[in-house]
């Protein structure tokens, strides 16, 4: 928007602008001649000299306990804040599951103590003003957006939000029977049955970033619950607010700070809570896992936990130069360069290496793909993931790959708002400020050899789970003299047909899923390079060379 109209603020300018008369014709300017490369690939650009910005240039400590990351921006007159408070779902008591998630949305939805839900929803469209609020496994957050000309009065409503919310019975019970409509139909999209069918054999069914929520227990979020969870966490002491816009830090501590200062007056002392959360405790199992269900296109995860203790800031930003070089979303991407452009195999993949802020969390190859065509895309996926093992990248390859992570931190600080939320995240999960002020020192010293030591111990082929959504026999292939599948064979391993689930209580139904085969006793193990071996099949050709095109390869950002 800011682009568009500065684009018509020239616009505007260009035709208020007397045209040139006669005398200024006659004086053309001379111009020094400009040299055109015969080639993009010829163009040498100069470094670029930006830096993130500095957290500790832009905190402000507010009254009340409260942190504020600040980025000033008067190219319009808009306002950007967004507060959040740790009051996720690691807060959640065991007898409400839920409970998070429900506060923060009815922190909007509900109206407060002085204004009821149409009356609140009333009063913001008044004011122009967009305020919003939701929660994390980890964190609640509200959020505001409005013009400077209404900035008192929309800080006053979003305090009243967050410190005196309503949560009218009407309207939660409206929300709990939505919720409850959306749970019946949450079997019926693949995507959703994969990511939570994953979670739970990555990390375990009690984690709580993984307990599923079912329809009865919307029953226990009442408006009594709510407002208790609310009084416990939702403190002045708790928030940290990402603003950015057209304010300055003045203005910032005089909307802010008396408020803070009176609500956090107003409560009694806290008890200390626990900080950070546990690490799940299941250790996951290698394996072919699939869940029918009768689609179109199989959906096919391949990964496992990420591997040892967290990571230090350089080793973070190697495993983010081989999740590129594996299957990045720009240039490079051997993943999405064979995969989908070169064999047309799949519709999509992303490759998501994640080690983790507060515990070791998951990596993860994911496609789909025609049912038939399943073995070869698994097939060409352990390939390439074995090529990364063995044998270090090429260096015109890891070149192009650093270039565009250092280009790409400089667009994720594009704007305002997504700097200060930045450094709000940073300050959430403690990240060292040096993983993002030294970046571009840190990929460029990453070397060749790096990554495959990196590879080699992040990429673990022995400890893959597969999970596979779709139809088994179609996906599967021919079955040999020994009752084996073909993505059996390739994976030396015996599928496990997971139970279907109660759309409403997630709850393991008897039945079998249909199409399953009978179980059969497990297979020896097979290691790496002979399932390696075992997969390269006449068609199944050999991975194209690093020089080869690989222009349209990528990936949903994380």
């Amino acid at each position: 928007m800011n682009r568009t109209l500065g684009a018509i603020a020239m616009a505007l300018l260009g035709l208020s602008c007397p045209l040139p008369g006669p005398a200024q014709e006659s004086m053309p300017r001379r111009l020094a001649p400009i040299q055109i490369p015969a080639h993009p690939r010829d163009l040498i650009l100069p470094e670029s000299s930006w830096r993130p910005p500095s957290a500790a240039r832009h905190r402000v400590t507010l009254d009340g306990g409260a942190t504020a990351f600040l980025i000033e921006d008067s190219t319009l007159p808009l306002v950007d804040i967004v507060v959040v408070a740790r009051a996720g779902a690691y807060y959640d008591p065991p007898n409400t599951p839920g409970v998070s998630e429900m506060t923060a949305t009815m922190l909007r939805r509900g109206g407060t103590v002085s204004l009821d839900p149409a009356s609140f929803d009333e009063r913001a469209d008044e004011l122009g003003a967009i305020l919003t609020s939701q929660a994390t496994m980890l964190y609640g957050a509200a959020s505001l957006r409005c013009t400077t000309a209404v900035l008192e009065e929309a800080v006053a409503l979003l305090f009243d939000m967050i410190e005196h919310p309503r949560f009218d019975s009407a309207r939660l019970g409206s929300i709990k029977r939505n919720l409850a409509e959306g749970m019946a139909r949450r079997n019926l999209d693949p995507l959703r049955v994969i990511e939570r069918e994953w979670q739970w054999l990555i990390f375990g069914e009690d984690h709580f970033s993984t307990r599923p929520l079912s329809a009865s227990d919307l029953d226990s979020l009442t408006s009594a619950v709510l407002n208790e969870f609310h009084r416990r966490h939702w403190r002045p002491e708790n928030l940290k607010l990402a603003v950015a816009g057209d304010i300055d830090g003045e203005r910032l501590e005089t909307l802010f700070g008396p408020r803070l200062r009176a609500w956090a007056a107003a409560l009694s002392p806290a008890a200390a809570r626990p900080w950070p959360p546990p690490g799940p405790e299941k250790t996951p199992r290698p394996g072919l896992f699939h869940f029918d269900a009768d689609i179109p296109q199989a959906k096919v995860a391949m990964g496992h936990r990420a591997p040892g203790a967290l990571p230090t800031v350089e080793q973070r930003v190697e495993i983010e130069v081989l999740a590129e070089i594996l299957g990045g979303r720009g240039a490079i991407s051997r993943l999405n360069g064979r995969l989908r452009s070169a064999e047309g195999l799949v519709y999509r993949t992303t490759t998501r290496l994640d080690p983790g802020d507060l515990w070791p969390a998951d990596y993860q190859i994911f496609f789909d793909t025609l049912d038939h065509n399943t073995p070869r895309a698994v097939a060409a996926v352990l390939e390439e993931i074995e090529r990364l093992r063995t044998t270090p990248p090429h260096p015109e390859e890891l070149a192009v790959v650093k270039r565009e992570l250092v280009a790409r931190q400089q667009q994720a600080f594009d704007t305002a708002e997504e700097a200060a939320g930045y450094l709000v995240e940073d300050s959430l999960v403690g990240r060292a400020e040096t993983y993002r002020s030294n970046y571009r020192e840190l990929v460029n010293a990453v070397t060749a050899a790096q990554v495959l030591a990196t590879a080699r111990h992040h990429l673990r082929p022995d400890e893959l789970t597969t999970l596979v959504v779709g139809r088994w026999p179609a996906v599967a292939g021919d079955v040999d003299s020994e009752g084996l599948t073909r993505l059996e064979r390739l994976l030396g391993q015996r599928v496990v047909h997971l139970p279907q689930r109660d759309p409403l209580t997630l709850e393991k139904l008897t039945h079998a899923p249909a199409g399953a085969p009978p179980r059969r006793p497990p297979p020896p193990a097979v290691n790496s390079r002979a399932r390696a071996a075992a997969s390269t099949e006449p068609e199944c050709p050999a991975p194209s060379r690093v020089e080869s095109a690989r222009r349209d390869g990528r990936r949903d950002a994380r």
